[in-house]
């Protein structure tokens, strides 16, 4: 009855697992879209304006006013609404999977959306200084380290413990990261293989190593939860 019971949540959490990798790829493909028409939006108003000179203030004057408001649409869309949605994304999805590893209620599914906020915050920040500031490295690599810790084992004392045993827990997430990167990389090199060829071998190694995530998971659950 166990193994059953862990076959099913085994492929319940790869099937989430590679229903993520789809939405994100989903979603970064109309996100760019929509950036590129923003982008398209500018350059027009931009000719425009270069193109009517200083001849007509008065129309110049409207098409600055029409510009500043199409960017600033551009900003708040590339910088608060894109990274809201890769983060409900991952809150949704990747804190389904924990949960149903964790056979947790909604409360677990609640605190794990808000102990994810600060890293991904940084990670943010990070990613918009373009990997320079050392600072955000190092705040982004902490506050996910509290968020994988919490991940495995929400109890406080667990958090506790994970630092001042850095040395047993910290392989575990540096090792974490890289399956999970390893994983957002495959999924992405699988979805470009099916338009330039070469899927047969590496949609399976996708789907490889989607499995060894999925399966990572439940066995820190099963080794620290």
């Amino acid at each position: 009855m166990e193994k059953n019971s862990l076959k099913k949540k085994f492929l319940k959490i790869f099937v989430l697992d590679i229903l993520f990798v789809a939405v994100l790829i989903g979603l970064i493909l109309f996100i760019r879209q929509n950036l590129i028409s923003y982008v398209g939006s500018l350059q027009v108003i931009q000719g425009n304006i270069e193109s009517i000179g200083t001849s007509n203030i008065q129309d110049v004057s409207v098409l600055m006013t029409s510009l500043e408001k199409n960017a600033n649409k551009a900003f708040i869309y590339a910088f608060v609404i894109s990274p809201l949605l890769f983060y409900l994304l991952y809150v949704f999805i990747q804190g389904m999977t924990w949960s149903i590893i964790k056979k947790r209620s909604k409360r677990f599914f609640l605190k794990f959306s808000l102990i994810s906020i600060p890293a991904y915050v940084f990670l943010v920040l990070f990613l918009a200084n373009s990997f320079r500031n050392i600072f955000y490295g190092i705040l982004t690599f902490v506050f996910w380290y509290i968020a994988f810790i919490f991940y495995i084992n929400p109890e406080t004392e667990m958090i506790k413990k994970s630092f001042r045993k850095i040395y047993l827990f910290l392989p575990f997430f540096v090792l974490y990261l890289v399956i999970f990167f390893a994983y957002l990389l495959s999924g992405f090199l699988a979805f470009i293989s099916l338009f330039v060829g070469n899927y047969s071998v590496i949609v399976p190694f996708s789907l490889f190593i989607t499995l060894v995530f999925s399966l990572y998971k439940i066995l820190l659950i099963e080794k620290f939860g």
